[in-house]
């Protein structure tokens, strides 16, 4: 498949394909959050381990590092891939759970027969069709607006369609869940996974107030070493990192769409002061808080 990494500067691209792009058994690997829409025809893939089958209309979403590799065909495929800026991916999830990616991981294990089928259940029937519906519409609106040419508001736009999306998605698995809650049955977790899921649930509660490894591990009675042993075994990546992007897709989040004032916002998150909220900011994103607001507002 094509290279699907992007530039520094782009929000979104979208990538036309047919057959003659596909290079089959070749293992492909990206940076970015990347959607393969098949619009026509069949394809199937191989992520990581998991076998993956795509028909017309239907789509799959890869994350950054997966594994690709296409292991067949058909003669009249044509698709889309949709390649996500890393950053507006991660800030499209913020103040959601993590009901969407868990659904979809474990679909992808029902799929190896790892567990049981999701598919089986009601929620796979009328709700799904109108999932996939509005998902392809989604994936419409992308399209055109990665077309637009000198779109100032394409990451606002890009943004809020994924939100849509991760919203619409969240709240049919939340629906389905409170009205067959007898039918339902939780993925397993082995225990590393539910204090990853623990200490991701107090990061989303106490974001505010702490930003230090030592106060999520206390409140799971672990070590912090343990709790970032999990943390890299289970996302590549250490609580600190995981603490971090959290708290500045938050901030990025009230510069963009809140009315309060800097030092309001470094209060809120308790920072001493704006300084210190300006520092953490602009290690993190390269630029200041009021850089941020005012390039976001011109």
């Amino acid at each position: 498949m094509i290279n699907y990494n992007l530039n520094n500067d782009e929000e979104i691209k979208v990538i036309n394909l047919t057959v003659s792009d596909i290079v089959l058994n070749r293992t492909n690997t990206g940076s970015g959050i990347v959607f393969l829409q098949c619009t026509k025809g069949k394809i199937s893939l191989k992520v990581n381990l998991f076998d993956i089958d795509l028909s017309t209309n239907k789509s799959e979403a890869f994350f950054p590092s997966e594994r690709i590799t296409v292991t067949n065909v058909s003669s009249n495929f044509k698709g889309r891939l949709f390649i996500l800026n890393n950053e507006l991916f991660r800030e499209a999830l913020v103040r959601l759970d993590l009901s969407v990616i868990g659904e979809f991981l474990r679909l992808r294990l029902a799929k190896k027969g790892r567990i049981s089928s999701s598919t089986d259940n009601p929620m796979y029937g009328d709700l799904v069709k109108n999932a996939y519906l509005f998902s392809y519409n989604t994936f419409e609106n992308l399209n055109l607006i990665a077309q637009q040419p000198d779109n100032r508001y394409k990451y606002d736009q890009v943004l809020c369609q994924l939100r849509s999306l991760f919203c619409f998605a969240s709240s049919t698995i939340e629906i389905w869940r409170k009205n067959n809650s007898n039918a339902f049955e939780p993925p397993t977790y082995n225990r590393m996974e539910e204090h990853f899921k623990k200490f991701m649930e107090l990061v989303s509660k106490h974001y505010k107030e702490s930003r230090e490894v030592s106060f999520y591990a206390q409140k799971m009675s672990l070590t912090p070493k343990y709790l970032n042993y999990i943390s890299c075994s289970i996302t590549k990546r250490t609580c600190k990192q995981i603490i971090n992007t959290y708290v500045v897709n938050q901030l990025k989040n009230d510069l963009r769409y809140s009315d309060k004032n800097i030092q309001e916002i470094a209060y809120e998150y308790n920072f001493a002061n704006q300084s210190f909220l300006g520092s953490f900011f602009k290690k993190l994103v390269g630029v200041s808080p009021r850089a941020f607001r005012n390039e976001k507002e011109s």
